[in-house]
């Protein structure tokens, strides 16, 4: 859960606060700070609350949003029909919908790959780039 209801402001006091709209800041592949609309105590008014996150610790101590993946290109995007996908040979390649069903799988062995989505639905799609030197995860927007 990325907050609870309680606000705590650097003055030491805190806060009962209806949040709502979070978005993250990244800084340079990092989240540093969650973002989210506040009303408090049942007022009328609201304001924006920024919070810096503390990445020290759990599963994204690192505070990579995706992963990185040197020399990695995926175009164009959004497409109507090919996507071409630029990565090292031997990585894996996972195309799935918003719902993770796999539209296609392959391990790569070039380094450019057409994927070809005519016979695919509108919508948005994850492609998923794993390799043994890290791995990489994209957003791609079928027209």
């Amino acid at each position: 859960e990325a907050a609870d209801a309680i606000v705590q402001f650097t003055n030491g006091t805190s806060a009962t606060s209806a949040r709502a709209r979070p978005h993250f800041l990244i800084e340079d592949g990092q989240i540093t700070h969650l973002i989210t609309a506040e009303q408090m105590d049942a007022n009328d008014w609201t304001y924006t609350l920024i919070e810096p996150i503390d990445t020290s610790a759990g599963p994204m101590s690192d505070g990579l949003l995706f992963g990185t993946m040197p020399a990695c290109a995926v175009y164009p995007n959004p497409t109507e029909h090919l996507l071409y996908v630029e990565a090292a040979e031997g990585c894996l390649l996972i195309l799935r919908d918003v719902f993770g069903k796999t539209f296609f799988e392959m391990s790569k062995a070039s380094a450019v790959t057409k994927i070809d989505l005519s016979v695919h639905p509108q919508g948005v799609y994850m492609l998923h780039i794993q390799s043994p030197a890290g791995s990489f995860s994209q957003r791609v927007v079928k027209r």
